[in-house]
């Protein structure tokens, strides 16, 4: 008889010491843009590049919170992006549901740098579901920008909008998006 490969799959519920540990609440590798009921759920309003249709996905929301970083590219896997295209306007946003309250302390963006193919955003909002913002002011770089919160803010959704990009190139992108922080329990 030839061999069988067998798998185990285990499940436990997290101890109340891990649900507290502070780590990167935005990330899911396996989001969808149709399904609205997997979390946490990047979405955006009417923007990515849709020039051309048949490599969309390689551009779509869910690519800024799969947890790939590598930023020096752009295109297929590794380095998708969330790439709006050219055509973004101030009013467009990208959110991150959590579908549920969390507590964050800090942001961390990675920009698409694909330079000189690409330019940035040098600023834009963030919007916390309390209502309350913060600006974020970035620089051109492939390293990692972190954003610590004026304080740990309870929230279940982070929304970014009032994007200003520099001038130069046509196209500005993120790799990846990462909320830090931790569950609330209770």
């Amino acid at each position: 008889m030839g061999s069988e490969r067998k798998s185990t799959i285990t499940a436990r519920i997290p101890t109340a010491e891990e649900l507290a540990a502070s780590r990167n609440l935005a990330c899911n590798p396996a989001d969808m843009e149709k399904n609205k009921n997997a979390y946490p759920h990047a979405i955006t309003t009417n923007v990515h590049d849709k020039n051309n249709e048949n490599n969309r996905l390689q551009f779509e929301a869910r690519n800024a919170i799969d947890g790939f970083t590598q930023n020096t590219g752009h295109g297929t896997w590794p380095v998708q992006s969330w790439g709006p295209g050219n055509n973004m306007s101030t009013k467009d946003t990208f959110k991150i549901d959590f579908g549920r309250d969390v507590s964050l302390t800090e942001i961390i963006v990675y920009l698409r740098a694909d330079f000189p193919h690409d330019t940035y955003w040098d600023t834009c909002t963030v919007k916390f579901s309390d209502g309350t913002t913060q600006e974020l002011n970035f620089t051109k770089t492939a390293n990692a920008q972190s954003f610590k919160l004026d304080a740990a803010v309870t929230t279940s959704s982070i929304t970014f909008t009032g994007f200003n990009k520099v001038a130069g190139s046509d196209w500005a992108a993120w790799m990846e998006v990462q909320a830090i922080g931790s569950d609330i329990i209770g």
